[in-house]
């Protein structure tokens, strides 16, 4: 039986599961994570390409020089990391959506290099040693160079807007000041799937610049909303600072909004009268990306904003034609 394990194409997966999660683990710990961190190219684009250089490297002889393998098993080895990284909640499973193309494409990369080296020589134990090692480390190596540069940073602006058949009085009393939203007014979006809590109040402590908005939601989330423009029934703008102390270990991904990756801004309400006497209410947001992959996430934040935007606005809209 443990002879046919050894030479099954089954026998890597141990290994590049251990390999894995180890890594994983490091680059989020306490000790080593503020060094290493998970939103690095080390761990995003290197880790896979360790993982599917491993795959190859630790599998059966027949194997090692098959492209069909070198390309395809890595993604079985991603898969159960995946699955293990979910089930211990290391991550929300959007991140694991946003990181599988990255996980996924690489893995194969780092399969395809070791199977070419193994077609176009005969590789040694003291060779093998050394290919074993450069990928081993690369994913460590990576990330502790790449800490020396500053991270990117993106101001993204989303963009909303929806007609009002409502007077420009009530639109105003509805947005500066928001009553408790009660369950029959909700509605399962994206954004709530993704991992934010859905809105519940938002309370005002004066009106004009200089007041306050205190927005409330689901999972004991808020956020500071200092008013720095105020025109009356037309504009609204006010600054964003989150509010994460009360939100539980459960929620690990919600502590890490204000943080060094990502955090919401401002946002401003206009109302524009439009010539039949309805409303059209825009909604503007800009929100931070710090990531080295700001091009690619920041198509995944502009869309999760713009859901939960919209989801606003609706319930803006029920209540003032109402």
């Amino acid at each position: 039986m443990l002879s046919r394990f050894r030479t099954s194409f089954l026998a890597t997966l141990p290994i590049t599961l251990l390999y894995g999660i180890s890594t994983r683990f490091l680059f989020q710990s306490d000790l080593t994570g503020a060094l290493l961190g998970t939103l690095t190219l080390g761990l995003v684009l290197i880790g896979p390409l360790a993982i599917g250089a491993l795959t190859v490297l630790f599998a059966p002889r027949r194997y090692k020089t098959s492209w069909v393998y070198a390309l395809l098993m890595p993604w079985v080895a991603c898969l159960l990391l995946v699955g293990v990284i979910l089930w211990l909640a290391w991550e929300a499973w959007i991140c694991v959506v946003m990181a599988a193309p990255f996980l996924f494409g690489m893995s194969s990369i780092g399969g395809a290099i070791c199977c070419y080296i193994f077609r176009r020589r005969q590789v040694g134990r003291d060779l093998n040693n050394v290919i074993l090692a450069f990928f081993v480390l690369s994913p460590y190596l990576t990330a502790t160079v790449e800490h020396r540069f500053a991270l990117p940073t993106s101001i993204r602006t989303v963009q909303n807007q929806i007609v009002i058949d409502a007077d420009a009085a009530t639109i105003w009393r509805d947005i500066t000041r928001v009553a408790p939203i009660q369950d029959a007014e909700q509605q399962q979006r994206f954004y709530q799937l993704a991992g934010l809590p859905r809105p519940l109040e938002a309370m005002l402590s004066h009106e004009g610049v200089g007041g306050v908005r205190t927005a409330i939601y689901a999972n004991r989330l808020r956020f500071t909303e200092e008013i720095i423009a105020w025109e009356e029934q037309r504009s609204l703008t006010f600054t964003i600072v989150p509010d994460t102390a009360m939100v539980g270990p459960s929620k690990l991904p919600l502590k890490q909004i204000g943080g060094n990756a990502f955090s919401p801004l401002e946002a401003t309400y206009t109302l524009e009268p439009l010539a039949d006497g309805k409303v059209l209410l825009h909604l503007s947001s800009k929100h931070r990306l710090s990531t080295r992959f700001n091009a690619y996430g920041g198509l995944w934040t502009d869309f999760i904003m713009s859901d939960l935007q919209a989801d606003i606005l609706r319930i803006v809209k029920a209540r003032a034609e109402a």
